[in-house]
């Protein structure tokens, strides 16, 4: 077993997913289901894993030097992308269709996620759907997560397919928001929830 496999236990479906391409992932990573679970994995070591699932060249920022501990099950890869950029606060720099590097944002950036005030962002949920509606789910989310609610205004219904264990409210907000098509945002107490990404 290579060093890869020691850092990080990862299960992979070739399984084609249907959904909008995630605003933080590179554009060009494959819509393949996969299952993580990684315990305190050099993050640099779980690009190199991915860099194989997704036949992408990735290059890490030397400044990137964090571990994850992190379980998903059925997630799209753009969103396992995205999920390690809000996690880590990196960003990806796209160098061509098959070449990405990964960089760390800095301290100071204007980027945080305003939508997940930390106090909110350090409740941890879990849930599993299977075709679900997404109001259904967000109703779990916002009960599991001790908020007040959800003001669900988005047009859109969709259905949602995916497993997230025990990741914070601030991480499954933003792996919904990506798998669904709509904005779902943490404001004060409750889940927001509008048209568009």
């Amino acid at each position: 077993m290579n060093k890869l496999a020691s850092a990080a236990v990862l299960a992979f479906a070739v399984t084609s997913f249907a959904a909008d391409s995630a605003n933080a992932a590179p554009s060009a990573i494959p819509n393949r289901m996969i299952d993580l679970d990684l315990k305190q994995a050099s993050a640099a070591n779980v690009f190199r894993l991915l860099a194989q699932i997704s036949k992408r060249t990735v290059t890490v920022d030397p400044c990137v030097t964090a571990t994850i501990t992190l379980k998903l099950k059925n997630t799209p890869l753009p969103v396992v992308y995205d999920v390690l950029a809000a996690r880590l606060r990196l960003s990806y720099e796209e160098k061509s269709d098959d070449s990405l590097v990964v960089h760390c944002k800095p301290k100071d950036s204007d980027e945080d996620d305003e939508d997940a005030p930390d106090e909110i962002s350090i409740v941890r949920v879990s849930f599993s759907a299977n075709e679900r509606p997404l109001p259904d789910l967000l109703d779990e989310m916002a009960k599991s997560a001790k908020l007040r609610g959800v003001d669900y205004r988005a047009t859109k219904r969709p259905t949602i397919t995916m497993s997230l264990k025990d990741v914070r409210l601030g991480t499954a907000v933003q792996a919904v928001t990506e798998s669904s098509g709509v904005h779902v945002a943490v404001r004060g107490d409750r889940l927001v929830v509008a048209d568009g990404t």
